[in-house]
C-alpha cells in the first residue's frame, strides 16, 4: 500500500472528484497524507481552463523532480490527472518522463488505482469512453459537512473560448434517484450543506425529470438542510428555481449566473446564446421573485476585438446588477478552441489594465451591498476560524469564526464554543471590507427569531 497526496486545481467538479477519489483510495487501503513530502505518489488532478493553470501545474512537477532527486530512500513519483492531461498531457508526459508515471484523462478517474500498484506500466488512460461513470460524492475532506454533488458531466456547449467541452467531452446526465440516494447518504454522515454540480446544470436531463425536479424532490426527501447548485446558464435557465426558493427555506437564494461580457456582439463571438438585453431581462425578473437573492458572475475581458466602448458597457452592468461575488478574468487563448484562431487579439498589457478597473469597481460594489445587509438576522453555516483569530484571541478570550448566510455572505463571529458545522441564527451589525460582523441571537429566543433579508438590488 502507498502513502498518496492530491493536489487539486480548477473548479468544484474537480473538488468533488478529488475528495470521492480520496476516499476509494482509503478504502484500497492506501494512506492519505497532508504533505507531498512524506508521499510515495502524487496525485495532481489538474485544470486546463486557463493558461495560468497549466502553468502552475508544470512549476510543480519541477519541484517534484527536484525533490525525487534529493531522495535516498524511495523514488517519487507522479500521476497527472483530469483536463489538462487530456489537453497538453502527452506533451508533458515527455518533458517529465522521469517523474510522470500514469497520465489519466477526466473520464473514470477512479480507475486509476487498478494500476497504481505498479507504475512502471506507465498507464495512459485519455479520451473519452462510451459511458461515463459517476462516483459517489462524499463529505468534504476540508469542511465534513459541506458536500459538492456532480449531476452532469461535460457540456454542449461550445463557447468559442471555453476548452470544457474538448477535455471533458459532451453532457452526460447522471440518474434521478441515483442522485437522492447519493444525497441521503451524504446527509447520513453529517453533511448540512449540498451544492449540486454541473458545467451547464440548467440543461440536466433524466428522462421527464429537470432540474427544478431534481431541486425539490433532494430539498423535501434528503434531509438536508440547506441546497444550493452551480452553475446556470443565461440561455438556458429556468425561473423555476428561483420560485423553489420561496417555496422551500433550505434552498439556498444564492444564484450564479455568468454574463461574460455586457457587449451583445462580443457575446455572439463568443457564441453563448444570448444579447446582454436577454440577460438583464432575467435578472429582473429574478428580483422580482425573489428580491433578497445574492448573484455572483464571471466576467472576461480583452476577448478578441473588444472595445473601450465595449469594455465600457461590460463595466456598466457589472455597476447597474450589485454582484456580491465576481469572478474576474483577463481572456486566455486556450487551444482546440475557434477563439484562439480569431484576428484582433488584445494586447496583454490592456488586459490587465481591463482587469484593474473592474476590480477596483467591484470592491466598491461590495462594500455597499455590505451595507444594505447591516441589521438583518439571517442564520450562518460556520466551517472554519479565520487567520484572525488568533488576534481576536489575544484581546477578548474569544476565537473567530467565519460562515456563509443563507443567501452566501461571508459573515464572522467570535465565539468562546467552537462553531463549525454548525447553522445558527446571527444579526448582522456591521459590515467590513467584504465580510459582515455578525453576533449569535440568544439561543432562547431564536426559535422564535424571524430570519429576514434586505434586498441586494438597490
Amino acid at each position: 500500500m502507498a502513502k498518496l497526496f492530491f493536489e487539486t486545481y480548477g473548479c468544484q467538479m474537480n473538488i468533488a472528484e478529488a475528495d470521492s477519489l480520496i476516499v476509494k483510495s482509503t478504502q484500497r487501503g492506501h494512506e492519505i497524507v497532508e504533505c507531498a513530502e512524506e508521499a510515495d505518489i502524487i496525485i495532481i488532478n489538474t485544470c486546463s481552463v486557463r493558461l495560468t493553470a497549466e502553468s502552475h501545474v508544470i512549476g510543480r512537477l519541477g519541484y517534484y523532480r527536484a525533490l525525487n532527486r534529493e531522495r535516498l530512500d524511495r523514488d517519487l513519483r507522479v500521476i497527472l490527472m483530469g483536463c489538462m492531461s487530456e489537453n497538453i498531457g502527452l506533451e508533458v508526459k515527455t518533458q517529465f518522463s522521469d517523474i510522470v508515471s500514469i497520465l489519466w484523462g477526466t473520464y473514470h478517474k477512479d480507475l486509476f488505482l487498478d494500476y497504481i500498484e505498479d507504475l512502471e506500466v506507465k498507464q495512459e488512460s485519455l479520451g473519452f469512453g462510451a459511458a461515463y461513470s459517476f462516483m459517489p460524492a462524499t463529505p468534504s475532506k476540508e469542511y465534513p459537512f459541506k458536500a459538492y454533488l456532480p449531476v452532469s458531466h461535460g457540456c454542449n456547449k461550445h463557447c468559442s473560448y471555453c476548452i470544457v467541452p474538448h477535455v471533458r467531452g459532451l453532457e452526460k446526465n447522471r440518474n434521478f434517484e441515483e442522485i437522492l440516494d447519493n444525497a441521503k447518504q451524504l446527509v447520513d454522515e453529517g453533511v448540512k450543506e449540498i451544492c449540486l454540480l454541473g458545467q451547464t446544470i440548467d440543461t440536466y436531463k433524466d428522462g421527464d425529470k429537470r432540474l427544478p425536479d431534481l431541486l425539490e424532490m433532494i430539498a423535501t426527501k434528503s434531509g438536508i438542510e440547506r441546497l444550493t447548485f452551480l452553475t446556470a446558464h443565461p440561455r438556458e435557465f429556468l425561473y423555476e428555481t428561483i420560485e423553489l426558493m420561496n417555496t422551500y427555506s433550505n434552498i439556498m437564494p444564492f444564484l450564479h449566473l455568468p454574463y461574460q461580457s455586457g457587449s451583445s456582439r462580443i457575446l455572439e463571438k463568443m457564441k453563448r446564446g444570448y444579447t446582454i438585453e436577454d440577460y438583464l431581462e432575467k435578472v429582473e425578473n429574478i428580483r422580482k421573485i425573489r428580491p433578497d437573492i445574492v448573484l455572483s458572475t464571471d466576467i472576461i475581458v480583452g476577448f478578441p476585438t473588444e472595445t473601450e466602448q465595449e469594455f465600457e458597457e461590460t463595466l456598466n452592468i457589472l455597476k447597474t446588477v450589485h454582484y456580491n461575488e465576481a469572478f474576474l478574468y483577463r481572456y486566455n487563448t486556450r487551444p482546440n478552441t475557434p477563439a484562439a484562431n480569431y484576428e484582433g487579439q488584445v494586447p496583454e498589457e490592456e488586459k490587465l489594465r481591463r482587469l484593474g478597473i473592474l476590480v477596483k469597481a467591484h470592491r466598491k460594489i461590495i462594500a455597499e451591498l455590505l451595507k444594505n445587509q447591516v441589521g438583518a438576522t439571517t442564520t450562518a453555516l460556520f466551517d472554519r476560524e479565520s487567520k484572525y483569530s488568533h488576534k481576536v484571541f489575544e484581546e477578548t478570550g474569544k476565537k473567530q469564526y467565519l460562515g456563509r448566510t443563507l443567501n452566501n455572505l461571508v459573515c464572522t463571529v467570535e465565539s468562546e464554543s467552537d462553531l463549525r458545522g454548525q447553522i445558527l441564527e446571527v444579526e448582522l451589525y456591521e459590515s467590513f471590507h467584504s465580510v459582515l460582523k455578525a453576533s449569535l441571537i440568544n439561543k432562547d429566543k431564536s426559535h422564535d427569531a424571524k430570519i429576514t433579508n434586505i434586498s441586494l438590488s438597490s
